[in-house]
Order: C-alpha cells, then sequence, then structure tokens
C-alpha cells in the first residue's frame, strides 16, 4: 500500500472516531428548546384548524333540539338561544320577531288575542287550509292584530306538535323563516318578493290571505332550495302538500279577469323564476 493510500485510510478512521464522540455527548439545552418550540407551533396551527366549540353546541353545555325534544321543559331554553343568537341561526326578517314563545296547546295566544279584544278569523278564509282542513294540526302560528299590529314586532307561538313531528333545529329554524314572513310584513310592511305593483284594497280578503300563506312559504323553500335548511324528505313533504293546496288555488284565480285574478298572474310569474318553485309543482 503506498503513501498517499495509507494516510487517507488513517484519515477516515479519524474522522468516524469524531463522529462517534460526538454522538456521545447530551444534547443542548437550546437545541431541545429549538425543537420543542417547532412542534409547538404546529400543535397551535393544528388547534386553530379545529372547530370552535360555538360551531358545536354541546362544547358549551347549550341545550339541544334532542335533549329538549325528550325534555318539555328544555323547549323555551332551546327558543331563547335560537332567538338571542340570530346572526346565527336567522334568515332577514327574523329581526321583526319579538320573542319565540313555547306555547304547547296555543292557550296564550288565544289569552292574547282575548285580551286585544280581537278574534282569530283568518284561518278560515282559505278553503281546505287551516283550521278548515280536518287533518289540521297547529305547529307555529303568528297572528296578526288587527290595525293595531302594523309597524310591531310580532311574537311566534311555537306548538307542542313541532317538537312531535319535526326532527332536528334546522327544521324549527326553516318554520320560523315562513313565521318571519308575516312578522316582517306587519312590522315594516316590506316583502321579499317583487310582487305586482297594483291597488291592494281592491283584493279580496280571501285573496289576500292566500297570497300572504303563499308567498310565507316561498320564503320557508328559498333556504332549503339554496342549501341553508337541512331537512328530511318527510319534512318537504309535509309542507309542500299544504303549500301545493294553496297554489292550485292560486292556479284557479289567474283565470279570472278580475283585480285577485291579475294579482294571481303576477304572483304566480314571480314564484316560477325562484329556486322555490320545484315545490309548489
Amino acid at each position: 500500500m503506498g503513501k498517499n493510500s495509507r494516510f487517507k485510510k488513517e484519515r477516515r478512521q479519524e474522522r468516524q472516531q469524531e463522529q462517534l464522540q460526538q454522538s456521545k455527548k447530551p444534547i443542548s439545552r437550546r437545541a431541545v428548546l429549538t425543537v420543542v418550540g417547532a412542534l409547538g407551533l404546529a400543535g397551535l396551527a393544528t388547534w386553530y384548524a379545529l372547530p370552535k366549540s360555538k360551531d358545536n353546541p354541546e362544547d358549551n353545555g347549550i341545550i339541544t333540539f334532542e335533549k329538549a325534544k325528550k325534555d318539555e321543559s328544555l323547549r323555551q331554553p332551546l327558543l331563547d338561544h335560537v332567538f338571542d343568537n340570530q346572526d346565527k341561526y336567522g334568515v332577514p326578517g327574523w329581526d321583526s320577531f319579538e320573542r319565540i314563545l313555547y306555547d304547547p296547546e296555543f292557550k296564550q295566544m288565544q289569552a292574547d288575542f282575548k285580551a286585544a279584544g280581537i278574534e282569530d278569523k283568518s284561518g278560515n278564509l282559505i278553503p281546505e287550509y287551516g283550521p278548515r282542513n280536518k287533518n289540521f294540526v297547529r305547529l307555529m302560528g303568528t297572528p296578526y292584530f288587527g290595525e293595531k299590529g302594523k309597524g310591531m314586532k310580532s311574537t311566534v307561538y311555537v306548538g307542542r306538535g313541532v317538537f312531535n313531528l319535526w326532527d332536528s333545529l334546522d327544521e324549527i329554524c326553516s318554520g320560523l323563516d315562513n313565521e318571519s314572513f308575516h312578522a316582517q310584513h306587519w312590522h315594516k310592511q316590506t316583502v321579499h318578493l317583487l310582487i305586482p305593483k297594483m291597488d291592494m284594497s281592491t283584493l279580496s280578503q280571501y285573496a289576500s290571505k292566500l297570497f300572504s300563506e303563499i308567498a310565507s312559504f316561498d320564503k320557508q323553500f328559498h333556504y332549503i332550495a339554496t342549501g341553508k335548511r337541512k331537512v328530511r324528505p318527510k319534512y318537504i313533504q309535509m309542507t309542500t302538500n299544504a303549500a301545493r293546496k294553496l297554489y292550485a288555488q292560486l292556479i284557479a284565480l289567474t283565470k279570472q279577469n278580475t283585480p285577485d285574478g291579475q294579482f294571481a298572474r303576477g304572483i304566480r310569474y314571480v314564484i316560477e323564476k325562484r329556486p322555490s318553485a320545484i315545490y309548489f309543482r
């Protein structure tokens, strides 16, 4: 072996010895902190990526629909939570609610009518709808207290049937979307639809009530069709059954050469252009 080869072999062995000695030295505290700090930043990034507790009511001990469905004493607190967090649960028009009241048998609603000196006849204006339907089950109500109610916010009365027939908080909120049409109309005299311009005083009471109910369903269906409300097919079936009967009456009105017929044609034209139209057909 030549001199150069022997020298290279010795140098290689020296380097191997140095590396071995270096590996036996304890890791410095500064190096440990550097590694831990990097892991900490990674953990912090992961924490920020996790859903915050406000997105999961159970995390904050909030009463859920499932709990309220089983325990009637929790129903008003649940509705209070929804009312107090309209920025999360609501849609335009909810700000016309005065409160959302759990009224199992609607006794408070009737008492409020009596106190106002008003008889509730609005539900009797449309054939085969509401109290005039033998299968009628009242779920929610936003009554109009005559001229006294104009410019005022409304109480929404929520019956026991809501918790018996509906199956999620989204389904309750969908029902409230419907009621918000009436509340907004009476409170602000505005609606979400671009309705035909005409003298509304020329319409019959029947036509006015029919248009109001169809428009409230349209608002409810809009937020289902656009994906804001996640509801069951059974829920859609329950709501569309009533809405389609009303829409059939609207179509019948369009054939009349009267102010009711003129307005009905305009309302039908507007609705047929909207995402909600599929639920009326």
